[in-house]
């Protein structure tokens, strides 16, 4: 089923994937700032790492 879209709508869903994107860089700011910090926990510094790599290969998509 195909729903037109007028321009206001689009307009919201652009705004919203900015905002949603600009999020996701200010996690991925605040990961790699947290990562040194716990590099001496390997635990958590892994798990720290795989959020870094999802939430980068999410921003990519």
């Amino acid at each position: 089923m195909v729903v037109a879209l007028d321009d206001t709508k689009r307009s919201a869903i652009a705004t919203e994937l900015a905002d949603l994107k600009a999020i996701q860089e200010l996690l991925i700011a605040n990961e790699q700032k947290v990562l040194p910090v716990v590099s001496n926990d390997q635990e958590i510094s892994q798990r720290l790492n795989d959020f870094l790599k999802d939430d980068q290969k999410n921003l990519s998509v």
